[in-house]
């Protein structure tokens, strides 16, 4: 089974565009909406909570806080099963 037909045209989108990323103000917002979001939806998580699940149901947490030792973090994405945390993703731009 090969990647679905929106992840590989939004990584030739990035190939072709890279350098256009690199020169301009792209930030890590716009990473996330137009790179990250469509590539998890793309695989079939509801990223924009379209389901209208309560927030103890959504999928998809932006900004969950995370507490680690006794720092608390706050990862981009926090992806749910049910409400069980099964990974996070932090986005990041360095251009």
């Amino acid at each position: 089974m090969g990647a679905p037909d929106t992840v590989k045209r939004l990584v030739e989108r990035f190939h072709t565009q890279v350098e256009d990323y690199k020169r301009g103000a792209y930030n890590e917002t716009q990473v996330r909406r137009d790179f990250i979001d469509p590539f998890f939806q793309a695989l079939g998580w509801d990223i924009n909570n379209k389901a209208g699940y309560s927030e103890r149901y959504r999928e998809v947490i932006h900004e969950d806080s995370l507490r680690v030792k006794e720092k608390v973090s706050a990862p981009d994405y926090c992806f749910r099963i049910g409400s069980e945390r099964k990974f996070f993703v932090e986005a990041g731009w360095g251009g």
